[in-house]
């Protein structure tokens, strides 16, 4: 009996690391906004514009983008808006990276805290936390048919694998799908977003156990 064999090319994770980036600076309120009397809210985002791996390392660069809403007087009234960026490199530490490898980032704002200096400047300070990944794409042997088949009964069988994924409120889920089918060697053919509440989750999960009774 002999198989019949190919190559498919399938992606590895060749390294990952993690990075804590502390940002620290004062912004200058602008000229045509009105003096800040107290923060009423804050909200920042990442903008990464570049993540370009480099030997032995990762280099991240972009801003952290900041908005504040506040009143400018004792009027109730009176509220004022501002936003800002504040800019970074940051150097990731990874071995095995080489120059024009893929890089995949990801990042968590861990803590912002936007603060008044006095009327006209404000202090900006906030915990990032970096995840970095480089995959690498490999060319493995498989069996996918046996030379004459007609001599041999083949018995085939679908089944239906079900995985949790979990991940925190609002973010991106598809990393985290990503390794655990890696883990589990579960090929990903397709990714569709959803949104379902538990309830909905539940009731297809329990009629389709109703019908492989």
């Amino acid at each position: 009996m002999e198989l019949k064999k190919k190559y498919i090319h399938m992606s590895h994770e060749k390294g990952r690391a993690m990075s804590q980036v502390t940002l620290d600076d004062d912004y200058n309120v602008p000229e045509s906004k009105p003096d800040i009397v107290r923060i009423i809210t804050t909200k920042g985002a990442i903008h990464l514009e570049e993540a370009k791996a480099e030997t032995g390392h990762v280099l991240l660069r972009g801003n952290l983008g900041f908005q504040v809403l506040y009143r400018s007087d004792g009027e109730e009234n009176n509220i004022a808006y501002l936003e800002g960026e504040i800019p970074f490199s940051e150097t990731v530490n990874l071995d095995g990276a080489e120059e024009f490898d893929p890089v995949k980032a990801t990042w968590d704002i861990e803590d912002l805290n936007i603060g008044i200096i006095n009327s006209r400047k404000l202090s900006i300070r906030s915990l990032i936390v970096f995840h970095v990944q480089m995959d690498e794409v490999r060319d493995e042997e498989i069996s996918y048919a046996m030379e004459n088949e007609e001599d041999y009964e083949i018995r085939k069988e679908n089944i239906e694998a079900l995985q949790l994924v979990t991940a925190k409120k609002d973010a991106d889920v598809r990393e985290a799908i990503y390794h655990t089918c890696v883990e589990h060697h579960m090929p990903i053919l397709e990714m569709k977003a959803a949104s379902k509440s538990l309830e909905d989750v539940f009731l297809e999960l329990t009629s389709q156990e109703g019908g492989t009774k």
